[in-house]
């Protein structure tokens, strides 16, 4: 059901304590969690729920504010993806978005994990404006403030939603994840 969304960020949570952590298979220090696009939402409604899980939480061209954007029907991830998410313009359904939606759910209290979020200047199915709005808000955190946690946001302005075609495209972007992948998990 649509009303379970939040389903899979418990079971995503649950499954790093009980399994990774629990049979010492890594330690939240040495963990790194990376999603792009819906999983962008997963990750940063993750680090809202249980934000001293990781030391690096990487969001790519994520998708962070789903309440806004499902009211659109402008937006391409608007209407059509009430299918997946539900209709917010119904009040019981705009509750339950809200109750779990990214950038509504920043708490600046948090200790947040170092973050990384990249996004793209020509990216029409997120675009780079709820990424850097997600980041603007979530950098005021006392974590990054004080310094005690790092957060970057990268913008590519080459691309669209994916980050290009060629090998050499992508592995431009793997270079730049790995290097902040190697700095927080060693």
């Amino acid at each position: 059901s649509k009303l379970n969304k939040k389903n899979k960020f418990t079971d995503f949570i649950y499954i790093i304590e009980e399994y990774l952590f629990k049979y010492n298979i890594t330690t939240k220090d040495k963990l790194c969690i990376w999603g792009r696009s819906a999983g962008g939402l997963l990750i940063s409604s993750v680090i809202n729920l249980k934000p001293e899980l990781c030391n690096l939480a990487i969001l790519g061209v994520p998708f962070v504010t789903p309440l806004k954007t499902l009211k659109s029907s402008k937006n391409p991830l608007g209407f059509e993806s009430h299918s997946e998410y539900n209709n917010p313009l119904i009040n019981k359904n705009k509750k339950y978005i809200e109750s779990y939606s990214p950038y509504e759910n920043i708490d600046l209290s948090n200790k947040y994990p170092n973050i990384f979020i990249y996004s793209n200047l020509y990216d029409v199915r997120v675009p780079y404006t709820q990424p850097y709005k997600y980041y603007k808000k979530i950098k005021e955190s006392n974590v990054f403030k004080n310094k005690e946690k790092d957060i970057y946001f990268y913008m590519d302005d080459r691309f669209g939603h994916v980050q290009g075609t060629s090998l050499k495209d992508k592995l431009n972007l793997y270079t730049i994840l790995f290097t902040y992948i190697k700095k927080y998990i060693h």
